[in-house]
């Protein structure tokens, strides 16, 4: 199953009061191959696992899909990034 060429972000918060702490959209790039695209969390939501649910969403979202991969494309300079995609099986 293909995805429309931008999916629908998913976004994540602590209440229905506040707005999203973190956020992220879901790129098909081709058959088989997603890319995450404008991730990004609050500071205040940074440390607190919100962008580790978010990409476990995806995933479970991308399976039923039939999506097997999905990239998490960061600069070099972008540690919280690189970490949190390395918890994931990144490079």
């Amino acid at each position: 199953m293909l995805l429309p060429r931008t999916h629908r972000p998913f976004s994540s918060s602590p209440d229905a009061d506040r707005p999203p702490w973190a956020a992220a959209g879901l790129h098909q790039l081709e058959s088989g191959t997603a890319e995450t695209k404008r991730m990004y969390a609050a500071p205040e939501a940074r440390g607190t696992g919100a962008g580790q649910a978010i990409l476990r969403t995806w995933e479970e979202a991308a399976q039923r899909w039939g999506i097997r991969r999905i990239i998490l494309e960061t600069g070099s300079l972008n540690h919280a990034a690189r970490a949190l995609s390395k918890t994931f099986g990144g490079r």
